[in-house]
């Protein structure tokens, strides 16, 4: 998965520019995607924000994510 959100994260910070991407990449990659106008609290990026709808009763099956450890985003995927 890759999600996201308006609020950076420690994980964001620490490694951002370091390893393939930055920061402004990821921003450029939102915004390419999502509608305009739209943040990166849009449930498209953020499904826990409070724009999203809420997921108690989604019924998904079990998986497994492998999160990168040096992955900007690893702290929105283990969240």
């Amino acid at each position: 998965p890759m999600f996201g959100g308006q609020r950076r994260t420690p994980a964001e910070r620490l490694l951002d520019g370091k390893y393939f991407v930055t920061m402004n990449d990821r921003d450029w990659y939102w915004r390419a995607f999502l509608p305009v106008g739209a943040d990166r609290d849009h449930p498209a990026c953020n499904p826990f924000s409070l724009n999203a709808p809420s997921l108690v009763s989604v019924k998904l099956p079990p998986c497994l994510v492998v999160v990168g450890g040096l992955d900007l985003l690893q702290d929105w995927q283990l969240n």
